[in-house]
This record gives C-alpha cells, sequence and structure tokens, in this order.
C-alpha cells in the first residue's frame, strides 16, 4: 500500500465537485491576464485617442477585477494574500486612470480639431495647386 504512494503527486480526492470546481475557475488566470495586457496595451498607442484607450483599459481592467473578486471570497488563507494584492493593484490602476479621463478627453478633442484643420489646409492646398 505505502509503494503507491507519490509524494510529487497531488492527493488523489474522491470528491468530484472540488474537481469540477477548480476546472471551471481554471480559465480565470489566462483571462485575466489576456484582460491586462491589451487594456495595458492600449494605454501604450500613441495614436491621439488616449480617451478612447482609457476607456479600453477601464473596461479590460473592470473585467479582469469582475473576474477575480469572487475567488478572493472563496479562497483559502494563503492564497488570499496573492488574490488581495492582485484584487488592490486593478483597483488603484482602474482610479489612476479614471482620474485623468477628464483630461485624456479635452486632450484627444483638441488633437481631433488640430487633425481636422490640418485636413481641410491640405485639402485646400491640394486643390490650389491642382488649380495652377
Amino acid at each position: 500500500m505505502a509503494d503507491d504512494l507519490n509524494p510529487y503527486e497531488s492527493p488523489k480526492t474522491t470528491d468530484r465537485s472540488v474537481d469540477a470546481h477548480r476546472r471551471k475557475r481554471q480559465w480565470h488566470s489566462p483571462v485575466s491576464i489576456v484582460l491586462c495586457l491589451v487594456g495595458t496595451a492600449a494605454l501604450n498607442v500613441l495614436d491621439g485617442q488616449g480617451f478612447r484607450n482609457s476607456l479600453i483599459f477601464l473596461f479590460c481592467w473592470a473585467t479582469s477585477l469582475t473576474i477575480w473578486s469572487p475567488n478572493l471570497w472563496k479562497s483559502r488563507r494563503r492564497v488570499s494574500g496573492r488574490l488581495s494584492f492582485i484584487l488592490i493593484l486593478h483597483m488603484v490602476a482602474i482610479a489612476w486612470i479614471s482620474l485623468g479621463l477628464r483630461q485624456s478627453y479635452e486632450y484627444q478633442k483638441s488633437f481631433n480639431e488640430k487633425i481636422r484643420a490640418a485636413k481641410a489646409w491640405h485639402q485646400a492646398h491640394r486643390e490650389l495647386h491642382n488649380a495652377e
């Protein structure tokens, strides 16, 4: 009987609901990581559309937060420290970006007006050049 025990293998459980619950939560980490990466990548896009990029970031990170938050209440004590760090990180990042939404909207609005003015000037210059 002692030969059947492998110290490097996780113990076998007879309760299938625990295994089913664990398998059900396996998608949380990869999806959350992908959402965080997409949101952070949106902030790093330098296209002058900072407000839109901030909204993408907020959506991705808030979704990631909602994926992780139920795990904190159901987790064991040794894991809850890491999960609470993840949740606090999410909340701080969301609050930080939310505080800058007004400035990013104003910047995006002025940027778009300058782009429209530059396109109108370029179009008028092209028409003037073609008329000659």
